[in-house]
């Protein structure tokens, strides 16, 4: 995205984006991690990713510019990967055929049952 403003000349859209990183960063060290600080940083991100695709959605409205087709399959699985995850978030229960990667979205968990 960064990127991206600096070649239309254009303001940086304002995200948290290093602030949210810093908070998940210091609950990953947390040797106890409680579901209550789990569920802040979890909501958070999820906020965070959708509010980043969507800046991403405008820029690419506003200057339209030839993507490449790695970078459209890419913005797709990341749509695709918000949607599962904020499933997961509400609902709790496990989501059919969940993605794993980004970069190899037809790599699915593994379960042995």
């Amino acid at each position: 995205m960064v990127d991206l403003c600096r070649i239309f000349k254009i303001k940086l859209p304002r995200t948290k984006f290093l602030d949210w990183s810093e908070r998940y960063n210091s609950y990953s060290r947390k040797r106890k991690k409680l579901s209550k600080h789990r569920n802040k940083v979890t909501r958070g991100l999820l906020k965070l990713l959708y509010k980043l695709n969507g800046e991403l959605s405008k820029i690419e409205n506003l200057h339209p510019f030839e993507a490449t087709q790695n970078t459209k399959t890419k913005r797709a699985v990341i749509a695709k990967v918000y949607k599962q995850q904020r499933t997961i978030f509400e609902t709790g229960k496990s989501v059919q055929d969940r993605i794993v990667s980004i970069h190899k979205s037809y790599v699915r968990p593994y379960c042995s049952w």
